[in-house]
């Protein structure tokens, strides 16, 4: 999972991608543990429907670039802040400046689904 000081997705709340289709900053006091890093929220709500499914909110390959992921098949850190998409409805962090780089078509993601379980591990 791309963490840094084992804060997920530099502390960005996940379920705003989502709900709000915004990258909000989340807080310390609405965060919850879950594979092995702290994820913050803006709101007890998100941290209850991320608790609830954290997989369908989760970012795609950990959160690493997925244009790394899919391209290159290694591990890249991403800009959850300013850089990301949303596809398939599914999360996916870019490199900075890398957002209008990646198309993410359906081959795409598919190949980095298979790079991800191999490279995913290493993380």
């Amino acid at each position: 999972m791309y963490a840094s000081n084992g804060i997920a997705i530099n502390g960005m709340d996940a379920v705003a991608y989502f709900k709000k289709d915004n990258a909000i900053h989340g807080s310390k006091d609405f965060s919850y543990k879950w594979e092995d890093v702290v994820w913050y929220f803006e709101s007890e709500g998100h941290m209850n429907l991320f608790i609830g499914d954290p997989e369908r909110y989760a970012p795609a390959y950990g959160g690493w670039c997925a244009l790394a992921v899919t391209s290159m098949s290694m591990l890249y850190p991403s800009s959850p802040e300013t850089d990301w998409t949303m596809k398939q409805d599914r999360l996916f962090f870019l490199a900075a400046g890398k957002a209008s780089s990646w198309e993410g078509t359906a081959d795409q993601i598919a190949r980095g689904d298979e790079n991800f379980k191999t490279i995913g591990q290493s993380n």
